[in-house]
């Protein structure tokens, strides 16, 4: 029988800090995978190490189903979408997502709903992008410098947590955790 992998992703250092991975890998352990690989980069890239661990696990077909929370952690990228697809098909891997069920790549509704999820959380990061722009844009324009708090990230370690620095030296981004 083949591997249970569950994959998380946050698109900052920032967010990794918080509780928002920790929050998805707990969730994706207490669902009973075998494996956990995650990411600490944009769903908008079509490469990232730890996911592309996963596809290298199903095209080897060592894996009989993938766990994520929800589409958008695994990406927002419309091609990646559908060479996920793909890989899911070829390979009779399940898809499954821990806020939304199984994904359904059999049935036209099925195909929809993912597609539409897909595409959703690929227009979210077009938007998160555009905000973005528009306030270093605002920023420049009103002469503050691109260095003010606004940009930078607010790490404010307490009581042992990490920095970002210090996590590099612990857990490598595109990890494998058992």
């Amino acid at each position: 029988m083949g591997l249970v992998v569950g994959y998380a992703r946050v698109s900052t250092d920032k967010q990794a800090l918080t509780h928002s991975l920790e929050h998805q890998k707990a969730r994706l352990h207490d669902s009973g995978i075998d494996i956990l690989y995650y990411d600490v980069e944009s769903g908008g890239e079509p490469s990232r190490k730890g996911f592309d661990e996963v596809l290298a696990l199903i095209k080897e077909k060592s894996v009989t189903k993938v766990v994520a929370t929800k589409w958008d952690r695994i990406t927002r990228n419309l091609q990646l979408y559908l060479e996920i697809q793909d890989a899911v098909k070829r390979y009779n891997v399940k898809l499954h997502f821990l806020d939304g069920g199984e994904a359904d790549f059999d049935t036209p509704t099925g195909r929809l709903r993912s597609v539409i999820e897909v595409a959703f959380a690929a227009h979210e990061r077009e938007k998160i992008v555009e905000r973005v722009n528009d306030g270093i844009k605002n920023s420049a324009a009103s002469g503050r410098s691109m260095n003010s708090h606004f940009f930078q990230p607010s790490y404010a370690p307490r009581g042992g947590e990490s920095t970002p620095d210090e996590i590099e030296g612990t857990e490598k981004k595109g990890s494998c955790l058992d």
